[in-house]
């Protein structure tokens, strides 16, 4: 199974939505490569239901206490919906 990268036009920007289970790095590279920088992505699971947010605040909190982000994965960090 492969995990779900999606990248959504809406009426008032860009939404980046991510499966759960993707590593930090993996979102990270998504969120700034998505046109417009949305500075947030949704997390779901692998049935596209909402479990929580990431957002480039979550990231700098995460900066300032966590010294290796190489074997995080989202559900370690989103705020859970």
């Amino acid at each position: 199974k492969r995990n779900s990268l999606h990248v959504a036009s809406t009426g008032t920007g860009t939404r980046t939505t991510c499966e759960a289970s993707l590593k930090l790095s993996e979102v990270l590279r998504v969120m700034t490569k998505t046109k417009g920088r949305p500075g947030a992505a949704s997390i779901v699971d692998d049935k596209g239901k909402l479990l929580g947010v990431f957002t480039d605040g979550d990231l700098r909190r995460l900066i300032e206490n966590v010294q290796d982000f190489n074997k995080l994965k989202m559900t370690d960090v989103m705020h859970a919906n």
